[in-house]
């Protein structure tokens, strides 16, 4: 009998949704809400797993990203909902 333990990294960096990433032209990034208003904001992203991936640049804590992007355009004006977990 035995008990093994195997670390295999250490990924540093906030943790989003994995649907909360979008692609414009050539840069992956997320839609912000800031002031009222969606903005593409540029991220690296590091590992994921399952329905979460490790932002590594581009995000700070505490900023809103819009979840489920799809059809919507930076710009355009939106009304913030929190999703409960």
């Amino acid at each position: 009998e035995a008990e093994v333990s195997i670390v295999a990294g250490r990924a540093i960096g906030l943790v989003a949704p994995a649907s909360s990433l979008v692609r414009q032209g050539d840069k992956m990034g997320v839609m912000l809400v800031r002031d009222g208003r969606t903005q593409f904001q540029p991220v690296k992203t590091g590992v994921s797993q399952g329905s979460e991936v490790i932002v590594t640049e581009g995000l700070r804590q505490g900023e809103s990203v819009i979840t489920q992007p799809r059809n919507v355009r930076a710009g355009e004006r939106v009304r913030p909902v929190m999703e409960k977990r």
